[in-house]
């Protein structure tokens, strides 16, 4: 971006779940035939160093259940899962019933339609995943897409990770220009 290869100073990925569909990464462009309606800009907290796209989260609710007292996340396409805190993650799987399987958390496949929906606030926006989003079949199981590790800023204080399970429901667009990152739900 320093040399000014690129006119404009963004890149974007498009994750899809669907298969067959192929994902695109683009450096320098927006396509918006990826995705419905408008971009919802987030400015993101400095990154104190890092490379890491951090932004702040209001609130986390699964169903009509708040979830999670922690305010920032990293979204990160590096990462497969939704990852928090454990104290948190535990909540989450209780809520959900998944059973601990080899440190694999499942739920019952005929369930799935009847899971709540999981919402984070951010900005002046809920974010919504369906169960189908954030559950993932394979092998004839049901897998939580959501990990509990208890990853800390610098200061002690704990953050969420939105990888792939978030990125796969939102086009997703990193502005390196004006530091935020834009979302969009998936065509």
């Amino acid at each position: 971006m320093k040399q000014k290869i690129v006119d404009n100073p963004v890149f974007s990925f498009y994750l899809p779940s669907d298969v067959g569909v192929e994902g695109e990464f683009r450096v320098g462009t927006i396509d918006s035939s990826k995705f419905d309606g408008n971009l919802t800009w987030i400015p993101i907290i400095k990154r104190e160093g890092t490379s890491y796209w951090k932004i702040s989260v209001q609130n986390m609710q699964l169903g009509n259940d708040s979830v999670s007292s922690v305010k920032e996340a990293i979204v990160d396409s590096g990462t497969s899962l939704i990852v928090g805190p454990s104290d948190e993650v535990d909540k989450i799987l209780q809520i959900l019933k998944a059973e601990n399987v080899g440190g694999i958390h499942i739920v019952d496949c005929d369930s799935v339609n009847r899971l709540p929906l999981l919402t984070l606030k951010i900005g002046d926006r809920a974010f919504e995943l369906i169960p189908e989003d954030y559950i993932m079949r394979q092998l004839g199981l049901c897998f939580v897409g959501i990990n509990g590790m208890d990853f800390r800023k610098s200061n002690g204080d704990p953050f969420w990770i939105l990888g792939s399970v978030f990125l796969r429901r939102y086009f997703t667009v990193f502005d390196i220009g004006r530091e935020h990152i834009g979302l969009a739900l998936l065509k």
